[in-house]
């Protein structure tokens, strides 16, 4: 889209520069005869280059000023009663930077090229062509090499926007992953409605089978986050079954996206599910952790294997990158910084290897345990519990 807009604009600025040096070659007899009599070409330069810039400013400014509708247009257009959308499309001071840098460029390049082209003649002589009207042929070739050259911009215009028109399609015939049609999504708060939190994950399935029991609806699921709004939680992966974390370390800084749902919410969202089952009632605390992934995930994290059956292990790795760093850090910090204190201790040594050690132990201690007790509140929560988050 940006080089599409680029396009657009490269072939603006080329049609208002034709008409530009149009207007200038068509003014090349007067500019002559002013030559003639003495006038200096930086004085005629200017001259053009101040009207090129009147010109310039006029339009970039009345330009502003539509884009600031087009802008407020746009997001009104987008927006529905439903969903709001939300755009900074503010004119700062970037846009207008760029806007006034264009502006003069343009006015610089049509206002004081033509002037280079001219020859000095005499007084007589530039009189005698103007009113004879010769060097016609001139100009008509420098008209002729502006207008070959707008129809070459023009053509790599043209075929910009069939590309980008036929990747737009392509992608539009995409499967989203889900059958958007038939679908009614509700937004529930019910962490606002108060309750014990224990209780939530129960109201979750009530709420649920009281949708699949109105008329007309084929299937009804509860989901934490909603389909396309960027929303969720992430988490690290320290590696996929009981071998070590070599496999994933090809693909840098492994994460996930998840997502909590209750049973049946493929059917709902009409996703097909490829190999494996869906969640049921069975899946809960006290029973035996599962997930679905998508193909995504078994493409990065398990090329040519088989996903069914296997063993995400996660949160560690980041916490464990994080205490690393940080010990290194605190280790040359506290090396270099024990020697402002050396002259106030006792029968101790500045540098002594076990106290490092020791501070080092309690440190990679308090921070395991810290990333230690959330993982294992987490993983005793019933999934049900956890949708009243979304």
């Amino acid at each position: 889209m940006v080089v599409a807009v680029g396009l657009v604009l490269l072939v603006a600025c080329a049609n208002i520069a034709s008409l530009f040096l149009a207007r200038a070659l068509a003014r090349r007899r007067e500019l002559s005869v002013r030559l003639a009599l003495g006038s200096s070409r930086w004085r005629i330069a200017r001259l053009l280059f101040i009207e090129s810039l009147i010109v310039a400013v006029t339009g970039a400014a009345s330009g502003l000023v539509l884009a600031s509708w087009g802008s407020a247009l746009l997001v009104q257009q987008l927006s529905t009663w439903q969903s709001t959308v939300s755009l900074d499309l503010a004119l700062d001071w970037r846009v207008l930077a760029l806007t006034a840098a264009l502006a003069c460029l343009s006015a610089i390049i049509a206002g004081v090229a033509p002037v280079f082209g001219l020859k000095s003649v005499a007084p007589g002589d530039a009189i005698r062509d103007a009113g004879r009207g010769i060097a016609g042929d001139r100009r008509f070739a420098v008209r002729s090499t502006l207008v070959v050259a707008q129809i070459a911009i023009s053509l790599v215009l043209v075929v910009a926007a069939g590309l980008f028109l036929r990747t737009f399609a392509s992608l539009n015939q995409l499967p989203l992953g889900f059958v958007p049609e038939p679908l009614l999504v509700a937004e529930l708060n019910l962490q606002a409605s108060g309750g014990p939190p224990a209780e939530r994950g129960a109201r979750v399935e009530r709420l649920r089978d009281a949708a699949a029991a109105v008329p007309g609806v084929r299937s009804a699921a509860v989901s934490s986050t909603r389909l396309l709004t960027g929303g969720g939680w992430s988490t690290g992966i320290v590696g996929i079954g009981d071998g070590p974390m070599v496999r994933l370390r090809s693909v840098g800084r492994p994460s996930l996206w998840l997502n909590a749902t209750t049973p049946g919410w493929f059917e709902t969202m009409g996703t097909p599910l490829l190999i494996g089952r869906d969640f049921d009632t069975g899946d809960r605390l006290g029973s035996r952790p599962v997930a679905i992934v998508n193909e995504a995930f078994v493409r990065q994290y398990l090329p040519g294997q088989q996903p069914l059956g296997q063993i995400v292990r996660l949160v560690f790795q980041r916490v464990g990158v994080l205490i690393a760093a940080g010990l290194v850090l605190g280790l040359a910090g506290s090396f270099w910084a024990v020697r402002f204190v050396e002259a106030l201790l006792f029968q101790q040594k500045a540098r002594d290897p076990m106290m490092f050690a020791g501070a080092a132990v309690v440190l990679v201690a308090a921070g395991v345990l810290a990333a230690w007790l959330p993982a294992r509140r987490a993983s005793r929560l019933d999934p049900a519990a956890v949708l009243h988050e979304g």
